[in-house]
């Protein structure tokens, strides 16, 4: 058995509009739900299932939700399916195995973030703060203080973000103390996924990836990112990678593990971190 959606589910082709008429009053809140079922059960807060299905969220707070499996507060699984989140924080939810806080499970789902923030998230597999094999689009996004599997002795992947053959694209991003046992204590980008991060106006802010760290002893590479596979590609323009402590083993910055690996560096600053 395998329960969906703890606190919501959007199905059949839905459109669902959540949102707060004064935010600065009050958030609307999706909080304190659980889709658990005999060790398992995906989108403790919400999972949107079905094809050209629609989620708008604006101001709106996930936050202390548990999936027995995925998407410990959303999770998207639809193709042809488009979310968006605008002023979220998705923030304290667990899952058991993929994607803390926010899971997107399919190449067909698209997720587009404006403002948004994914804190203090846990994951007991990978993607503390995210796991994604779609699309993803941000801008003003942070990724914050999320936890992948940081206490197993198992390979565990991904404490910010882990992009599984997917496309992520972030513009003015803050990835920052992050962790996880083994690889990408910020960013893991494996299978051919494609990672682009830049910053809008570099003058006034530049994207950023720092203070992320791993914990599996001997083993551990890549504190700030870990890119795996031949066909996978990074693309990085006015970004700063600081301050990645990877006392484990290699790569406190950056670790590229593949011949054939594509990476591109443009006006990136590699600074103060520690392997």
């Amino acid at each position: 058995a395998n329960a969906t959606g703890g606190g919501f589910r959007n199905d059949g082709g839905a459109i669902t509009n959540i949102s707060s008429s004064n935010a600065a009053v009050f958030k609307s809140t999706i909080s304190n739900n659980q889709a658990i079922n005999d060790q398992s059960g995906d989108g403790g807060g919400f999972y949107n299932t079905s094809a050209h299905s629609e989620v708008n969220l604006t101001d709106v707070v996930i936050e202390n939700n548990t999936a027995g499996e995925d998407g410990g507060g959303f999770k998207t699984a639809a193709n042809y399916s488009e979310v968006n989140l605008t002023n979220v924080l998705v923030t304290m939810n667990s899952s058991a195995d993929a994607g803390g806080g926010i899971s997107v499970d399919s190449n067909g789902s698209e997720l587009y973030m404006t403002d948004t923030t994914v804190s203090f998230n846990e994951a007991g597999n990978n993607g503390g703060g995210m796991f994604t094999r779609g699309v993803v689009v941000g801008t003003n996004v942070v990724v914050d203080n999320n936890d992948a599997g940081s206490t197993d002795a198992a390979d565990r992947r991904g404490g910010g973000i882990y992009n599984d053959a997917g496309v992520l694209h972030l513009t003015d991003a803050t990835i920052t103390n992050n962790v996880t046992a083994q690889r990408g204590g910020g960013i893991f980008n494996a299978s051919g996924g494609l990672v682009e991060i830049d910053s809008s106006d570099p003058d006034t802010f530049r994207s950023i990836i720092s203070g992320n760290s791993l914990t599996r002893s001997g083993s551990g590479n890549g504190a700030g990112f870990f890119q795996w596979s031949s066909s996978s590609r990074t693309i990085l323009t006015d970004v700063d990678i600081r301050d990645n402590i990877n006392t484990t083993n290699d790569g406190g910055g950056f670790y590229v593990e593949s011949d054939m690996s594509h990476v591109e560096l443009y006006n990136v600053i590699i600074d103060g971190n520690e392997a």
